[in-house]
């Protein structure tokens, strides 16, 4: 992400760098709210709808979704924090923002590898929760030590959500003797 040319001229040379680093952050961010759109709310602009259409009806990426939206609740909050106090103070700088947002940024760089790895190995189903899950046990030891730090910005929020889906549909077939998976994904065939 880089700042236009036009916006440039207008941008003193010392916080042209620190708004690139903003414009990363809202890029990331417009990318992570996009996927949520596309599972929680139905709406198909990450792409075109072809290239979603076999993950588009799952109940397991619903879930990631929705607790990907949870994790990123403090994110929207510091942000609105933010907002209130330029709105208070108009002497504050780019170089604030920056450092206040900061913190997000390895939880960022996680979301968006865990999402490119699971469009790059077409996972679907109750795979994703596999894939997610394990990640804790990870043999790389700076994998691990990312999760780690993950766990800070609410990682279990994302696994409860999807635990909920498998638990529902374990017990739907151990209380109630119901089989029924139309969309292929549990563990059970």
């Amino acid at each position: 992400f880089n700042v236009s040319k036009e916006l440039s001229k207008y941008v003193h040379v010392s916080e042209l760098h620190q708004l690139s680093k903003l414009a990363v952050f809202g890029g990331i961010y417009n990318y992570l709210n996009e996927f949520i759109d596309l599972f929680v709310n139905k709406r198909f602009d990450l792409g075109s709808e072809n290239s979603h259409k076999e993950i588009t009806n799952s109940v397991y990426f619903e879930s990631f979704a929705r607790g990907l939206n949870d994790s990123l609740e403090a994110y929207r909050n510091e942000v609105e924090d933010i907002e209130t106090e330029i709105l208070t103070n108009p002497y504050i700088t780019l170089s604030y923002f920056v450092l206040r947002v900061s913190n997000y940024l390895e939880l960022f760089n996680i979301l968006t590898n865990l999402l490119h790895d699971i469009y790059a190995h077409k996972k679907n189903g109750c795979d994703v929760y596999e894939y997610i899950y394990t990640l804790k046990w990870h043999t790389n030891p700076k994998v691990s030590e990312n999760i780690i730090k993950f766990y800070l910005f609410d990682f279990n929020r994302i696994i409860n959500k999807m635990s909920k889906v498998v638990l529902n549909w374990v017990s739907s077939c151990v209380l109630y003797g119901v089989i029924y998976d139309r969309l292929n994904e549990f563990f059970i065939q």
